[in-house]
Formats: structure tokens, sequence, C-alpha cells
């Protein structure tokens, strides 16, 4: 048995998490598909990909790391960035540190939802590939057995954004210097009641040229073991045209706001990786810490990511592409968003490289190889829903749903 055929047998067939997680993997799919809304299929599927991600967010949520707000309504918030959302669509920045889960513990989901994604697109337009979850030192395999086809992916992923839940609320008080009983306006606090009481996501919508939030419910969380309550509440809040029109012109200006580190639109500070404002009012209590700083870049635009991800792919063709195979071995970066930020500086100058093997050690031209000797891409793909950079006909045939 060669290198591939071992890296084959140690992988493990993708599968959701849960029933519900497939159901509403499935779905988004279905939607993304049928619903013009004014974008790409790549951009839809991108967008959707965080709304599933989000729901590994809202199942691990405690009473814990809940804001008080009362803006426009009394009412606890749990961000997933380090301020008050409500308040920063104002252009107005109040500290609170983000629920985020660890990466240690949305790690796997978010590979897992994304070769999820993958399968299921490869399945609807009838492309015969297999995807698997792939051992060291591969992330994701996709492969054809009877074409003898292979990709070898490193996975790099991360959503653009999680919208806020929130939970109506009393009139939050309490009593001033002079012991004179007011109204809160912020405070970090435990929301006693995220069981058994209704759960919103905050929708930023544009209302004649302002940025207000707009909830939609997603249910109820039955019991403090309760991990389907996103998705049931996902799953029916998806079929609501409303939210998804809203929710897309929201993820679409987001996105472009990021690509261009745009922060004329105040949503921008609802994204991964905004960073920080130039001027924070002077009661912001973070310190030198950032809305959202560039650990959480979006897809694979982390330049760490990018620097080990080059590395690997490296790595991947040598050891797959030199084999004395019947295999046709493939390699790449896989990912949700193309790095949009960082491209032209780490990917630009050696997206066309290629390479081969001598033991030759003055070589100056092309001309002093054998010319029997095989090149290699270094990339045969950059492969993202918002956009590909492929050299190989193969994953490009079967990538080609996702032509912008």
């Amino acid at each position: 048995m060669n290198w591939i055929e071992t890296i084959i047998k140690k992988s493990t067939p993708i599968e959701a998490y849960s029933r519900k997680e497939d159901e509403l993997v499935s779905l988004l799919l279905d939607i993304a598909r049928s619903e013009n809304l004014n974008c790409s299929l790549g951009t839809k599927l991108a967008a959707f990909y965080d709304l599933a991600i989000s729901c590994v967010y809202y199942t691990n949520i405690t009473n814990t790391g809940w804001l008080y707000c009362n803006l426009n309504s009394p009412k606890l918030i749990l961000p997933f960035v380090n301020c008050c959302p409500e308040h920063a669509l104002q252009g107005d920045y109040v500290f609170h540190k983000s629920s985020k889960p660890t990466s240690a513990k949305i790690g796997q989901a978010t590979t897992r939802i994304l070769l999820l994604f993958y399968q299921k697109l490869f399945a609807l337009y009838d492309k015969d590939l297999k995807v698997l979850k792939a051992t060291e030192p591969a992330d994701a395999i996709f492969y054809n057995k009877q074409e003898k086809n292979i990709f070898l992916g490193e996975i790099k992923s991360s959503p653009l954004l999680t919208l806020a839940l929130c939970s109506p609320c009393e009139i939050q008080t309490t009593y001033d210097n002079d012991y004179n009983i007011i109204e809160i306006k912020h405070s970090t606090m435990s929301n006693p009641f995220i069981i058994g009481k209704e759960l919103f996501v905050e929708v930023p919508v544009k209302i004649n040229g302002v940025w207000k939030t707009k909830n939609y419910s997603i249910g109820i969380k039955s019991s403090a073991t309760d991990e389907d309550f996103a998705y049931d509440g996902l799953i029916k809040l998806i079929q609501d045209k409303n939210f998804i029109k809203d929710y897309m012109d929201y993820w679409t200006v987001s996105f472009d706001a990021y690509c261009k580190k745009d922060d004329t639109e105040n949503i921008f500070w609802l994204t991964n990786a905004c960073g920080k404002p130039s001027k924070l009012p002077k009661d912001w209590t973070g310190g030198v810490t950032c809305i959202s700083d560039e650990k959480t870049s979006v897809g694979m635009d982390r330049t760490d990511d990018i620097k080990k991800g080059i590395y690997q792919v490296l790595k991947l063709g040598a050891e797959g592409k030199l084999e004395e195979t019947e295999w046709k071995c493939k390699v790449g970066i896989l990912s949700n968003i193309h790095p949009a930020r960082h491209f032209n500086a780490y990917l630009k100058p050696i997206k066309d490289l290629i390479w081969t093997i001598t033991n030759n050690k003055n070589i100056e031209f092309a001309k002093d190889l054998d010319p029997n000797l095989p090149m290699y891409n270094l990339f045969d793909g950059i492969i993202t829903f918002t956009d590909n950079y492929i050299r190989d006909k193969w994953i490009m045939d079967n990538l080609n749903m996702l032509k912008k």
C-alpha cells in the first residue's frame, strides 16, 4: 500500500455532529441554490457557513458573560466581539468581553462544517467526489477512486461574523452616590433566564441610511442539555425570506467593508479582525484590547495561518506528488473565505510557483534541468467559497459551480 492509499485508509468520512446540524446545512445549501439574493453562489455559501458555525456558539451559551444595555429597549446581549453591538452601530464604543468560544472548542467544528458544505455541494452538482477528514499531514481529502485523482488540502477557516444573541428584560436599576435610584445604562450581568425564555438574534438593518438592530427569534432553550434549540430555531428562521434578505444585506456589506478595511460603515466594528477605532471614548474600559484582533482573522486571512499553510502544502506536495503511484495528487489550501487582505503580500508572489527535485546544485535556468524531469505546482488550488485560484483542470472542473 503506497503513501496516498495509506492516508486515505487512515482518514474518516465527514459526518455532521448531529442530525439537526446535517438538516441545517442541507437547507442552507438548498436556499443558496434557489434564492438569487443579488450575489454569487459562493458569497451565499460563505454567509451561510457563518450561520452554521453560529449554532455551535449558541449551543454553548451559559448564564454568564451577558451585557445589559438600555439603548433602544432594556435587554441582555451576548456579543461575539468585544463591544456592545447596539452602541457600535451608532459609532459609540462600550467595552464588553466577547463570549466567543475558545479555538480549542470551535476548531473541530469549523473544519467539520466546512467539509460538510463541500460534501453536500459536490453531491448537489453531481460531482463524483468523496470527502474525507484526513489525518496528518493533510486536513482534508477530495478524491475520485476510479479516476485516481486526489486533492490533499490544508484547512484554514474562520467566520466573518456571528450575530449577537439578546434577551429582552425589565429595566435594571441601582443607587447613585446619594442613594437615589437610577437606571443602569451598561453593565456586565448574568442572565438567569437562558432556559425557558425566548432568545433572539440581532441583525443589523439599514433604515434611512442608519444601521439599527432588528431582532429575530431563535426559539427557547428547554434545558441545560438542550443542544438542538439553536438548530431548530435557525432551521425555522432561514425559511423566513425577510430574515434571509436582511441577513444577506448585512453580511455582504460587512464582507465588502472587511475586504477593504473600510470603517465608514459602523457595521465594520462587528466583524472579526476589525481591530479598534482610532478614537476610542475616554470611558473605554478595555485598555489596549481590540474590538476584534488579527488572531480572529476571517477565512484563511490570518498571516500565521497563511505561512503555515504554504509550508504544509509544500510538504504535502513533496510527499504525495513524488510517490511512484497511479494516483494523480493535487495539493492546496481550503477555506470558507479567500485571504482578501493578505493575498497580495503573501500569496500573489508565489501563487504561480512550480518546483521539482534534483540533486544538481548548479541550476540557473530551466534548460539546465533534465528535460524529462517532472514539474509540480506549489498550489494546485487555493479553494474558497468567495474566490478561487486554481491551476489544475480536474479541480477546476469539479468546482465550476463556484465561478463568479
